[in-house]
């Protein structure tokens, strides 16, 4: 027997006792390789391997009385793998829906007996009825080191059939209080309490549609320890109904308290219960995702960034390509336009969710920059080392008995007369076959799907799945449910990569250490895992452990942080090995109630700030107490096609030194409705609103860019706000720019007519400099949009200063800036070195354009052909060249718009149809060919023609977009193009021409609306911080919301690394649409400005 002594540890706030770490460590088998020329997963012939019994769907209910129940509620089967019988090698127990289940017996590597008859695990249907059967779970419930079999079913006593060790299984679930008779889908166990006994959580959906078609409730079991098990649900804190498919144990906070997470199919939302470590659960789901799937499926959780956080991924039901979405789920709400969304109720949106653990109490979502959103209609969500390269690859099953959103069969049943007719359009339908699909981890939240290549692409329609090394020879098999045939069993034949397995020997009631977290720290880094067996989707596994360590053949540290609170600490362990870890004793005190819970920590509810975070948050605490508000407004009544809302463009901030008193005050402009306010600065580093607002007098103005400057030469800052948005037409009063001059003692009064042109334009970006070197200071002001009329070209502005009052010279000393597009974003800087301020502008739909300042005029000079959603701006050397950078936001890659230069994202406006009037369309590429990217229904409201020239769904999605409206008239309307959505740098190069480069993935989050470029951490190398989010994009497209700030750590030679929001301690969760540093004693004070939230103040720690 090996030892390994350790040193005392504490692990991640956990109270925590360390001890001798006991173990063994046995070589794995060689490992398999493919035949010459095969890929590196093999799938199993089902008949040479002995996989043999069919899952059947039968059941006459199905397609009749009971249609409802079975179609929509959960169709899903599981399989479960586990050593039934012992010998040391996995066996598999495979659900049959309506038919015999089988049980498999491994009696050779892949290859496999039934043996479910003489063990007695067939359930055979009631006397004249049908069993119908859903998941399956192997657990040692009993805690004699056998797993028994706990099988699901719908209206039927749920089944435990108990592991007699001699090959067959006797049932007695009524005996164990766990003979549930409801709509049961799964059942997944965990040690919820730390009393060492694992209980049972059981996810249930629709049993009876009439009577609830919103489901049933879930049930928590708790188990008593002598045998049976008590329904705690209700004093428990799991609430509601549910159509559950899915509920995984994950420890969310590494607080060591298992937490819950139930994905609920249709408009019941989904659940995220975090452990309040006193027996009962707080549903979070609100407050800590920024949005949920919409018809949730399968689940799973595990570290994909090795930043030894745990992350979770959601499945859904999103078509893969443009011709299956244009037929499916693009048209499940036939194209109505929905209503904004309650405000209390999380968004949903019908994708999947991959969920990145930041650290605190939120996270962000990552499915479409990950590239696994929209994987089909998917049931499990698998992660897994399938290559052993030390990251967590991605594997989902799919498809369906029948395609019931093919959008032209729902046409035809809903003309059918009778329910029973209805049931017939889909029962003489085909099934819904698709691949599934395996994402290869390629580190840095990128993936790449390596199906085809890997031989993971198998045409069924799949459910449940499990992984498990079926030969011990440290790689992961796959075992996954089909509709009507056998299990598949597919055989890792990969060869690359070193491995671990490990295996914890926990004591009793909790053998297998279910709940324990295992962290591998090796030369390459550090990968965490969580262990629960139940995961995917109606199945569940062996509790094994498997690290994939790629090269390194050796783990530095491993440690186990088990159930109760004991750490164990194991150094120089080799790779190649099923490493056995004993469970150390608890201390003994002096009653058995102290040995109970004598190292078991608190949970932790809200997770406290870092010790050594950057900043930590002030704003309350500093006086600024303010909260942006936005009147609704509906643009869409308008423009029925527009992309995305253009309301709630601000706030802006602005700083400067009004009362000269030597410090940095603040304001925040305010939208339609509600004022703009000025906080003044005191000594002690708060805030206190001004005596004098002036600008409450223009609260109808809805005020989006603001800047101080010295206007009227008298040396105080002045105060200029643009006026915007689009709740007022071209024109309007209301959207009259306004000056407003400062006393030099912080009050303000309204500039006098004439001091500057009334403009009428809905402006926003705004600078100001001394372009022409007169010692006063001018100003550029950038046309945002024409309210009702998007993408008409606004005109932007380039006014002189003569004197405190203000004249336009756009024309003549810029020549092409009047209607250089959709001014997102502008500032002066000197870029080109001469001493002279130059102007940046940045364009939604256009260029980032460099005007140079010859002293005279300004002439544009694109950086790039790039066009893209320019949003931001910055201007700092980041590389230490001694020339100037330019960072520019834009709207990253983590929406359903994707962009090159080849194939940009479109948007044409015109008339189309020779009807007068102006219609948007957005068009992008697939597979090389222009397509819409709304569907009939919606184009439909617009053009009523095009029912008629495409009858059929199905026509309509295999239809360009040339197509559709014809090349003569695409050719007469405006086409506006974007090549570029990632955020990044133009870096100057010594010949004063830029190239693009895109920051790191994690800024691509979201779109980035502020920028603020500093030395933020104290280390005398420029860093960025990154805060943006779009919440305006039409509801089915939904939100971009996928950043809670980003700080990215300088090195000082252009390259950028993100920091975690917990290490950075700024997190910004809502819309975040201006970013500005204040002088601070220990560094810059970042405020951060969201509409429709409330004022951050970030300060140095």
């Amino acid at each position: 027997m090996l030892k390994s002594t350790l040193s005392a540890v504490a692990l991640l706030g956990v109270a925590a006792f360390a001890v001798a770490a006991d173990f063994t460590a046995s070589p794995l088998a060689p490992r398999s390789t493919p035949a010459p020329g095969a890929k590196p997963f093999t799938r199993l012939d089902p008949a040479a391997a002995g996989l043999t019994v069919p899952n059947v769907f039968d059941d006459p209910r199905m397609w009749g009385r009971l249609f409802r129940e079975l179609t929509l509620g959960a169709v899903e089967t599981g399989v479960a793998v586990a050593d039934f019988d012992g010998d040391g090698r996995p066996d598999i127990f495979a659900i049959s829906k309506n038919g015999p289940c089988a049980l498999y017996r491994q009696v050779a590597p892949f290859q496999f007996e039934d043996v479910a008859a003489r063990a007695g695990v067939t359930i055979p249907a009631p006397e004249g009825g049908v069993s119908s059967n859903t998941g399956a779970t192997a657990v040692d419930i009993n805690q004699d080191g056998r797993p028994d079999l706990y099988v699901c079913r719908y209206d039927l006593p749920n089944l435990l059939f108990i592991n007699n060790g001699d090959g067959t299984f006797t049932e007695r679930a009524k005996e164990y209080g766990l003979d549930v008779k409801d709509a049961s889908v799964h059942a997944t166990f965990a040690d919820y309490d730390r009393d060492g006994h694992l209980d049972c959580y059981l996810v249930t959906n629709i049993l009876d549609f009439t009577k609830s078609p919103q489901g049933r409730r879930d049930f928590l079991y708790h188990n008593n320890g002598n045998g049976t098990f008590s329904d705690v649900t209700a004093k428990s804190g799991i609430w509601g109904l549910t159509q559950g498919h899915t509920a995984i144990w994950l420890d969310a906070n590494h607080d060591g308290w298992p937490d819950l997470y139930v994905a609920n199919d249709f408009e019941t939302p989904d659940r995220f219960y975090l452990n309040k470590g006193d027996g009962t659960f707080a549903d979070v789901v609100d407050e800590r995702l920024p949005h949920v799937t919409y018809f949730s499926m399968g689940a799973d959780a595990g570290d994909l960034n090795n930043d030894g956080l745990v992350d979770f991924f959601i499945t859904d039901m999103r078509d893969r390509n443009h011709a299956e979405f244009m037929t499916g789920m693009e048209e499940i709400g036939r194209g109505l336009w929905e209503m904004e969304r309650v405000s209390d109720l999380i968004p949903q949106y019908m994708w999947n969710a991959v969920y990145l653990n930041t650290g605190t109490d939120r996270y962000t979502e990552a499915a479409r920059l990950t590239g696994m959103a929209a994987t089909g209609w998917t049931w499990s969500a698998r992660f897994g080392d399938l290559d052993n390269d030390g990251r967590l690859d991605a594997f989902v099953t799919a498809g369906m008995i029948r395609n019931f959103i093919d959008a032209d069969l729902v046409d035809k049943q809903n003309v059918a007369p009778t329910l029973a007719a209805r049931a017939a359009v889909w029962k003489n339908s085909a099934p819904r076959k698709e691949t599934t699909l395996a994402y290869r981890n390629l580190g840095a939240l990128a993936f790449t799907d390596a199906s085809a290549d890997w031989g993971l692409d198998e045409h069924t329609v799949s459910f449940g799945c499990a992984l498990a090394d079926l030969d011990g020879d440290g790689d992961l098999d796959l075992v996954y449910a089909n509709y009507e045939a056998p299990p598949t069993v597919v055989r890792n034949d990969t060869t690359g990569g070193h491995a671990a397995v490990i295996k914890l020997a926990g004591r009793a009631p909790n053998r297998e250490g279910i709940g324990a977290e295992l962290t591998v720290e090796t030369a390459a880094g550090v990968q965490v895992r969580q262990l629960f067996n139940e995961r995917g989707i109606a199945s569940s596994e062996p509790a094994l452990v498997h690290f994939g360590l790629g090269a390194e053949t050796v783990i530095k540290k491993l440690t186990v942080r088990w159930p109760r609170g004991q750490v164990q600490v194991l150094e120089n362990l080799p790779a190649g090995n099923l490493i056995t870890i004993a469970e150390p004793e608890l201390p003994t005190t002096s009653t058995p109630a102290n040995v109970r819970n004598t190292n078991i920590g608190p949970a932790v509810f809200r997770t406290p700030p870092r010790a050594d975070a950057l900043f930590a948050e002030s704003a309350a605490s500093r006086g600024l107490k303010h909260t942006v508000q936005l009147r609704p407004y509906d643009e869409f009544i308008g423009q029925r096609l527009l992309p995305r809302r253009l309301n709630g463009q601000g706030p802006a901030l602005a700083s400067a030194d009004v009362n000269a008193d030597g410090r940095a005050d603040l304001f925040v402009s305010g939208g339609a409705g509600q004022a703009g306010r000025l906080f003044l600065a005191s000594a002690d580093g708060s805030f206190a609103p001004a005596a004098d607002q002036p600008w409450a007098d223009a609260a109808e103005a809805d005020d989006t860019g603001a800047v101080f400057l010295d206007a009227n030469g008298d040396g105080a800052p002045d105060l200029f706000l643009a006026s915007g948005g689009v709740q007022k037409p071209r024109g309007d009063a209301q959207l009259n720019d306004r000056l407003y001059f400062n006393d030099g003692k912080g009050k303000f009064t309204a500039a006098p007519a004439g001091a500057l042109p009334a403009d009428g334009e809905s402006t926003q970006a705004v600078a100001a400099a001394d372009f022409d070197g007169d010692g006063r200071t001018d100003l550029f002001v950038g046309g945002r949009s024409v309210p009702g009329k998007y993408p008409e070209t606004p005109r932007s502005f380039l006014y002189r200063n003569e004197g405190g009052k203000f004249t336009d010279v756009t024309d003549s000393v810029a020549p092409g800036l009047r209607d250089l597009g959709l001014v997102t974003a502008a500032l002066w800087a000197d870029v080109d070195g001469d001493k002279r301020p130059d102007l940046l502008v940045a364009a939604e739909w256009g260029v980032v354009t460099l005007f140079k300042n010859n002293g005279k005029t300004l002439t544009a000079a694109p950086l790039t052909a790039a066009t893209g959603w320019w949003s931001a701006l910055a201007v700092a050397d980041i590389n230490g060249d001694g020339r100037a950078d330019i960072i520019a936001g834009n709207n990253g890659l983590n929406t359903k718009y994707h962009a090159s230069a080849a194939q940009p994202t479109e948007l044409y406006a015109g008339d189309f149809d020779g009807s007068g009037r102006t219609h948007l369309v957005e068009a992008q590429y697939e597979d090389g060919k222009l397509v819409p990217v709304r569907g009939r229904s919606k184009l439909g409201y617009a053009f009523a023609w095009l029912p008629r020239k495409y009858p059929t769904y199905k026509a309509f999605a295999a239809a360009s977009l040339a197509d559709i409206f014809g090349a003569d008239r695409l050719a007469g309307v405006k086409r506006l193009a974007a090549t570029e959505l990632a955020s990044g740098v133009f870096v100057q190069q010594a010949d004063g021409s830029f190239k693009f480069a895109a920051l790191p993935r994690e800024a691509q989050l979201a779109p980035v609306n502020a920028i603020v470029a500093r030395d933020l951490d104290g280390d005398a190398q420029l860093d960025l911080l990154l805060v943006g989010n779009h919440f305006g994009p039409e509801p089915t497209t939904g939100r971009f919301d996928g950043s809670l700030g980003l700080v990215l750590k300088g090195d000082g030679k252009g390259a950028f690394t993100a920091l975690l929001p917990a290490a950075a301690g700024i997190i910004v969760p809502g819309e975040a649409r201006a970013a500005v540093a204040l002088p601070g004693d220990k560094g810059p004070r970042i405020v951060v400005a969201c509409n429709q939230g409330p004022l951050l103040l970030f300060e140095r720690k």
